[in-house]
């Protein structure tokens, strides 16, 4: 992975200050995925454990079999219309509720879901070191800043009540608010209707192919932050290039975190004073 600043696409024009509108990905972009899961789980236990007869061993392992059950989720998804991926989220939300306390709680499992899933986030922070101060830099220069993620929002706005996060943005973008997987284009046009913003306005900063490719099919600038493993999905079933070469020549910034945003984008001319 390289581990140094890469530049294309820069026959685009700047975007003015006032008229652009920062679009970031949340895990693996602003928190650490692992970090994340590994404070998560551990809260869980904790919680489960304190409220139920059941023991932090058999809670751990129904924990972690829930989760790799959970995982086909993504899967399943790209093939259901934008209605019933809805539907089949709150089921398998469910389901691994259900499973997480070994049906232990008599209660509503869609209902205690929904209440985890902000309840459990906003109870600790996962924060990259250099996330809050570039934001804040940003913030102050009256840049312009949303959230995408592919969560639904109520886990998202767990993670920002944890880490305190909530006057930097101004849109909340979600699965439920889009109805579509970032694996389609439809969350990316969704997302821009969201915001209000023209493509050429947007810049997206993202850490998946998905990031890129599709938010520049519509005509958005993207960023995208190396820290994390990358998705090993190619662009296309043509490209035969490794997948960091086809990073560095299709997003127009690549960064090995957020800690030079500022300077970056005003150094590649994606923002113009």
């Amino acid at each position: 992975m390289r581990d140094n600043n890469s530049v294309a696409g820069l026959s685009q024009r700047s975007i003015p200050i006032d008229q652009a509108h920062l679009l970031f990905d949340l895990h693996g972009v602003l928190i650490s995925k692992s970090e994340q899961s590994r404070q998560y789980n551990a809260f869980l236990v904790d919680f489960i454990t304190a409220n139920f007869d059941l023991s932090r061993d058999s809670t751990r392992k129904a924990i972690q079999k829930a989760n790799e059950e959970w995982y086909g989720f993504g899967e399943i998804a790209k093939n259901l219309p934008p209605d019933r991926i809805l539907e089949v989220y709150e089921e398998r939300n469910a389901q691994w509720t259900h499973n997480c306390f070994q049906g232990k709680f008599r209660g509503d499992n869609t209902r205690m879901a929904e209440f985890l899933e902000y309840f459990i986030p906003a109870n600790f922070c996962s924060l990259y070191p250099e996330v809050r101060d570039t934001l804040q830099e940003l913030h102050e220069l009256g840049i312009k800043m949303s959230l995408a993620s592919s969560a639904f929002t109520r886990h998202i706005y767990g993670v920002l009540a944890g880490c305190n996060l909530f006057g930097f943005f101004e849109k909340i973008i979600g699965l439920d608010t889009t109805k579509y997987l970032k694996s389609n284009i439809g969350y990316f046009q969704k997302a821009l209707e969201i915001i209000s913003t023209p493509a050429e306005h947007c810049i997206f900063v993202g850490n998946s192919v998905n990031e890129i490719k599709f938010p520049r099919a519509l005509g958005c600038r993207v960023i995208t932050v190396t820290r994390d493993q990358l998705s090993n999905e190619p662009f296309s079933e043509h490209d035969s290039q490794p997948i960091t070469t086809q990073i560095t020549e299709k997003a127009d910034l690549v960064l090995p975190d957020l800690s030079n945003l500022k300077d970056q984008l005003f150094q590649h001319k994606l923002l113009l004073l």
